[in-house]
């Protein structure tokens, strides 16, 4: 019986501790029972840090990248997604060339949970490059969309823009190509008279920087739309009298001018030849005629026509 004992306590601390690694191994395993290993895509978001003196990149960077990770479903689930970025360094650049820079597996371990790893990168390399830094001075290209009102134009000659040219700084071959760069667009839509407004410039899809200025001062003149017409055989009235008249050459050809949407809207009648009578007694005179306009309320105005004619022969009785 003592012996049975003795042998029962006998290096009893390693036994303990052997039953305990047991115990841990059994947890463990309990655990990990019915949790499947799964594999899943995620997006890993690509940065650029550093800044090339004298030189700038070409084209954009992909904003993210595709990788596959594999683990256990718990473990997936702990990955920090604001964690998954890589850092592609070019403050080392100094020529310009196309620089490709590999993306190492080890560095995205680094972020994810211990027992998920990454199974495949897509693509696993990436290309930059770099050309020559250059500043050039362009001119300012107002960009306007939609139509004027009804009867008016906008001469794009008379655009005015403050200031007429800006400087940019970017790639040689982005920056050596352009001469001007364009507004954000303008809606002209319905719009007569002057237009002031501050607009941003467009540099959508370049790789470029407007060095000093962030709006230009855009003056637009929009004006109606001028146009010409003739008119024959217009009579020769004299008004403001009572007595009976007759007017040798009894009728004369005017040509007015004006805008084209005022005088599309004149009716017969709107435009005529007249002679004051008024004061004038029996008799026969020499007198010059004159254009007598009338326009609509909401006429824009400024339709004309001759100053002065020529004298004609007037005969009340």
């Amino acid at each position: 019986m003592v012996a049975i004992r003795k042998k029962i306590f006998e290096n009893l601390h390693l036994k303990l501790l052997s039953l305990l690694f047991a115990l841990i191994l059994y947890l463990m395993v309990s655990m990990g029972e019915g949790q499947d290993v799964i594999e899943v895509t995620r997006q890993l978001k690509l940065i650029q840090t550093g800044d090339p003196t004298g030189l700038a990149r070409i084209g954009d960077l992909p904003s993210e990248i595709e990788i596959r990770v594999k683990g256990r479903e718990r473990d997936i689930e702990l990955i920090d997604e604001d964690k998954l970025i890589y850092n592609i360094d070019v403050s080392n650049i100094t020529e310009p060339e196309v620089y490709t820079y590999r993306i190492y597996k080890r560095k995205i371990d680094a972020v994810l949970p211990r027992d998920v790893i990454v199974t495949s990168i897509e693509p696993s390399q990436i290309s930059i490059e770099f050309e020559e830094l250059i500043e050039q001075e362009v001119g300012v290209e107002v960009v306007t969309v939609g139509q004027p009102a009804p009867g008016h134009d906008l001469d794009p000659a008379r655009i005015v823009t403050d200031p007429k040219t800006v400087v940019i700084q970017g790639p040689r071959s982005v920056v050596g190509a352009l001469v001007s760069l364009p507004t954000e667009p303008l809606d002209v839509n319905g719009r007569r008279g002057n237009i002031q407004v501050e607009v941003g410039l467009d540099t959508t899809g370049r790789p470029i920087v407007v060095k000093g200025v962030s709006l230009i001062s855009v003056l637009i003149q929009i004006e109606p739309r001028m146009a010409a017409v003739e008119l024959e055989d217009l009579p020769i009235e004299v008004i403001n009298t009572e007595l009976k008249f007759g007017v040798e050459p009894p009728q004369l050809s005017v040509k007015i001018e004006g805008p084209q949407i005022d005088i599309e809207r004149l009716n017969p009648g709107d435009v005529r030849l007249v002679i004051d009578g008024n004061g004038l007694e029996r008799g026969s005179y020499l007198l010059r005629p004159k254009l007598m306009i009338q326009l609509p309320a909401d006429a824009v105005g400024g339709v004309k026509g001759p100053d002065k004619f020529e004298q004609v022969k007037v005969k009340l009785h």
